[in-house]
């Protein structure tokens, strides 16, 4: 039952596979198997003028006739050689360029279906072991389907015609060709589902000891680990769980073993009964010595190929269809957006009645939160760690989704549009890619931007042409030390990141504390030149210095995951118990005692 199971879903498996690797280039793929099938019709054919040339042999001397018979074989056998080495020649180079085109069909589209799932999924640690699964399966999958190709456009037409060629010579011949080949097949499948099972049990364990290397080597967070003095710790960790990975590995190696094992006996048994027959045969003198020796070289040469077919090639992608089912099943993940719909421009973002709880959490991160930003309004949100600022912009920019209630842009529900496309966020941990300066601020433009664009624009206002002038090539530096280039300081970086943002024709800009790493006075800089440069977009700011709310139109108060306040700076001071609190508790800070 177990084995009837696993051949249905293994083959159920390998008909989507072959179809997701097949529509990368129909064309392409076709033709490379054309030329594959072709090759196996010569080694078909072949195996019969194999027999007529030993037919003829057996019979000289027989006179000119036999002779010419004999020289009309040999050339066959040449020319049908010379025509397996150039078809063999096209179909690997074929071969491999469409395995390059594939690979890059099949990264593209999981791309966009992990670019369309809630971003909340990614707080999952069971989600991203399936996504690190799914992206691992791609090059097993195109390995996969290239082992179908050749066993069901290859070998088994070369494995129908020996049958048909052995039953045309003794039926008793045809019946034990089975033995040698269905044992193997039914212990790959076997394997499938044990190494399956491995690839759920390894890749948590193969994620801790990256986390483990990662705080040892990775500049971010190695000389924080070395100044602890847990570099011993991390290694022990790691080799634990390595350890863990080999113990798992091992056990799984073992039962396959064993179950190739047995596969391997039953077909060397049906090997030595077909060649056993096929001599009982020629002593009885049902077949002759041509036809003898063609079975014999044909059954030889099979199997050894049959052998490194499935017990190798097929054997290995067994090892990895674990990692092809995370593949399958990531390209069932149903897509985020529902729609296409996009607007030409927003007039209010609105939040009705929303609630938002994170996974595995017992209470609402937001709640009840119902409120209307205004077309071009300047809004500050201010609250203590924890009150829920960060959630709400990320509600707001489309990147969560409410758990109760709705986020509008305009009419429509965030989770039905394409909001990436008019939203920018710059957040605590912005990105500090490892390209070149230039390159670093043209990423804010969707459609790219020449260089005296970057001078037109943001180079000037926010210091970036102060910056150029002290690297060796200027905005052609490369910012990453680990490539060789350079690095900027804390706030050098903060400053390429807004201009980055500024750079974007997006709608809706929101800063998401990105000063909470600098001084108060660089602070209120960036601030400075970030509303004079704003325009008439709607921007929403994140901070927790008060002192820059000011300029805003309005500030948002949020306490305990609720909005407590929502008006002009300078209200809210009088009306507002709670924010006036949080104004004079940090003006207190600056006041000389």
């Amino acid at each position: 039952m177990i084995l009837l199971k696993s051949i249905k879903e293994s083959v159920k498996k390998s008909l989507r596979l072959f179809k997701m690797v097949a529509a990368a280039n129909p064309r392409r793929f076709w033709l490379a198997n054309l030329f594959f099938m072709i090759d196996g019709g010569l080694f078909a054919a072949g195996i019969y003028v194999f027999s007529k040339v030993f037919e003829t042999v057996s019979k000289l001397p027989g006179g000119a006739s036999s002779l010419k018979e004999l020289m009309i074989g040999l050339l066959l056998l040449g020319v049908m050689k010379v025509l397996h080495e150039v078809i063999s020649g096209v179909d690997m180079f074929l071969g491999e360029t469409y395995d390059t085109i594939a690979k890059e069909h099949l990264t593209k589209k999981l791309n966009e279906i992990t670019f369309k799932r809630n971003a909340l999924d990614f707080e999952d640690v069971h989600l991203l072991e399936e996504v690190e699964k799914a992206y691992e399966g791609i090059r097993h999958a195109i390995r996969y389907v290239n082992v179908l190709n050749d066993v069901f456009l290859y070998y088994l037409p070369q494995y129908l015609f020996l049958g048909i060629y052995l039953y045309s010579l003794s039926p008793v011949l045809a019946f034990v060709l089975p033995m040698i080949f269905i044992p193997v097949v039914l212990a790959q499948m076997l394997r499938v589902r044990q190494y399956a099972h491995l690839e759920d049990q390894v890749s948590p364990l193969r994620r801790k000891a990256k986390h483990y290397e990662d705080a040892i080597c990775q500049k971010s967070m190695a000389k924080e680990t070395r100044g602890l003095g847990a570099s011993i710790y991390f290694i022990a960790k790691m080799k634990d769980a390595l350890k863990g990975m080999k113990q798992v590995k091992w056990n799984t190696d073992l039962k396959s073993a064993k179950v190739q094992a047995a596969g391997k006996l039953i077909t060397l048994i049906g090997y030595g009964g077909v060649l056993w027959l096929a001599y009982h045969e020629l002593t009885i003198g049902r077949i002759g010595v041509g036809a003898f020796a063609a079975v014999l070289a044909a059954t030889d040469d099979m199997f050894a190929s049959f052998e490194s077919l499935v017990i190798w090639r097929f054997g290995s992608a067994a090892k990895n269809l674990g990692q092809v089912t995370h593949l399958l099943n990531a390209f069932k993940t149903p897509i985020r957006y529902k729609s296409d719909e996009s607007m030409e421009a927003i007039s209010r973002l609105t939040f009705e009645k929303v609630g938002f709880s994170y996974p595995n959490s017992n209470g609402f991160a937001l709640e009840n939160v119902s409120l209307t930003i205004r077309a071009g309004e300047k809004i500050a949100v201010v609250g203590e760690n924890g009150s829920g600022k960060t959630t709400l912009t990320k509600l707001l920019s489309g990147v969560y989704l409410p758990t109760t209630g709705a986020v509008l842009h305009n009419d429509l529900k965030t989770e039905s549009i394409h909001n990436h496309c008019y939203v920018t966020v710059v957040g605590q941990n912005y990105a500090r890619y490892p390209m070149t300066l230039k390159e670093n601020l043209e990423l804010g433009s969707l459609k790219g931007v020449s260089m005296s664009d970057i001078n037109e624009l943001h180079l000037e206002r926010y210091g970036i042409d102060c910056i150029s002038t002290t690297l060796e090539n200027g905005l052609d530096t490369l910012l990453s030390k680990e490539l060789g280039g350079t690095d900027l300081s804390g706030g050098q970086w903060q400053r390429v990141a807004i201009a980055r943002a500024m750079n974007r024709e997006s709608q809706i800009i929101i800063l998401d504390e990105p000063t909470s790493a600098i001084d108060p006075i660089e602070e209120a800089r960036l601030y400075d030149m970030f509303f004079d440069s704003i325009g008439g977009k709607t921007a929403i700011i994140v901070t927790h210095r008060l002192a820059s709310v000011k300029r805003a139109d309005k500030v948002l108060v949020i306490k305990e995951g609720r909005v407590v306040g929502f008006d002009r700076h300078e209200r809210l001071l009088e009306d507002n118990i709670y924010y006036r609190t949080l104004w004079k508790a940090q003006a207190e800070q600056y006041q000389v005692s």
